[in-house]
């Protein structure tokens, strides 16, 4: 009996100490600085149908749709992406250091931008300037992030400006070097990736105000539909499509958080059911410790310690066990919580006190019995023997 209460219990601990990990985990990663500012932003899916049959024709629809969503009140920013953080970048290039006699190139994700990407996202450029709005002028130039830095074997930012990156035929100058982003969850340290100055209408992101939003919604759709009739109005709000990326881990904590209430449940029927028939073995000794002058509480701690004794071997037991899972779990993370003592011991308390209101009310129940009447019944079992 005793080693299933201490099985019951060292399963309980190992949940408990799981679900607090997780749950510290996901509200980490959700409350973690991605390195740029979603809150206000609307993400809008650009068309699929397009009626421009020139360059010059895309690009007039383009900056005029763009100038009449800035006119709208409460905007402050719209910039046209072929991506944004928390989707699959699909575009790459094949880039490398120019090295005489030797092959260098490197395959690096790209973005493709217009001049209002790193302000509407408010990413910092760390050196050299941003992109203007001549595209013409600036097909030949390419802004990395430090990650890219990292990639291509450069050291300092500020040195990296004015660098040739070679691709093919191709040579690009790096303009500037922007601050790393997560483009997806925390699961992956920031990928190299290349912007250039291109833009592409897959994604209209949108910064707008906190008030008036359906407003703003309906005034927006009307712009859309003026500039892309036949194509469908569909948008989202990048924070909580960013944070979709861990609905996944707050389901798995939800149920981690049932198992565990209901282990810790299971374990104390048990605890129950065997300080229930241990007290009944035990009634005599309270009677006669009673007539002996105990106190209710003398004979309450003799009665649980007992108890708590084979509750605190399970967390022995757990706590290691426990350690080793959850640091196996979040060796997945690149960016992690670290796995306080405080997780530990929080878990212990827990099932320590659980342990303690199991077994308190029926010691108490044994305790301020009359002695008497426990003396009696045992003396009547004697008679009714011999």
């Amino acid at each position: 009996k005793n080693y299933l209460v201490v099985f019951q219990f060292t399963i309980s601990v190992i949940l408990i100490i799981c679900t607090i990990t997780l749950f510290r985990q996901v509200s980490f990663m959700r409350n973690h600085d991605p390195g740029f500012n979603m809150e206000g932003l609307i993400v809008l899916d650009g068309p699929r149908v397009l009626r421009a049959n020139t360059y010059e024709s895309y690009m007039t629809t383009v900056e005029s749709f763009k100038n009449e969503i800035k006119a709208l009140a409460g905007i402050s920013n719209i910039t046209a992406s072929s991506s944004v953080p928390g989707t699959e970048i699909k575009n790459s290039r094949v880039f490398g250091v120019p090295v005489e006699g030797r092959n260098t190139e490197k395959r690096i994700d790209v973005y493709y931008i217009d001049n209002n990407f790193f302000n509407t996202y408010g990413i910092p450029l760390l050196a050299g300037d941003n992109y203007d709005k001549s595209i013409v002028e600036e097909s030949n130039k390419i802004i990395i992030n430090v990650a890219a830095l990292t990639y291509y074997g450069y050291n300092d930012p500020v040195n990296t400006v004015g660098k040739i990156l070679r691709g093919g035929r191709q040579e690009v100058t790096i303009k500037s070097v922007a601050g790393d982003f997560n483009q997806r969850s925390l699961r992956e340290l920031p990928a190299p990736i290349a912007f250039f100055n291109q833009p592409a209408n897959t994604f209209y992101t949108i910064k707008a105000g906190s008030t008036g939003t359906n407003k703003m919604i309906r005034e927006i759709e009307k712009v859309w539909i003026s500039h892309y009739p036949g194509n469908p109005f569909s948008y989202f709000y990048l924070k909580d499509f960013y944070d979709d990326q861990y609905r996944a881990d707050q389901r798995f904590s939800g149920l981690l958080l049932a198992g565990s209430l209901l282990a810790i449940i299971i374990a104390c029927l048990g605890l129950s059911g065997l300080s229930a028939y241990a007290i009944s073995k035990r009634t005599r000794e309270i009677g006669i410790r009673k007539t002996n002058g105990a106190r209710t509480g003398q004979v309450m701690v003799l009665l649980n310690k007992d108890f708590v004794k084979w509750v605190v071997i399970a967390i022995v037991i757990a706590v290691p066990v426990a350690w080793f899972i959850m640091n196996k779990w979040l060796e997945n993370y690149a960016y992690r919580i670290n796995l306080n003592w405080w997780i530990f011991a929080s878990a212990g308390v827990i099932a320590v006190s659980v342990a303690l209101i199991t077994v308190s009310w029926q010691s108490w129940k044994a305790s301020t019995r009359n002695p008497v009447d426990a003396l009696d019944m045992n003396k009547s079992y004697f008679y009714r023997k011999f």
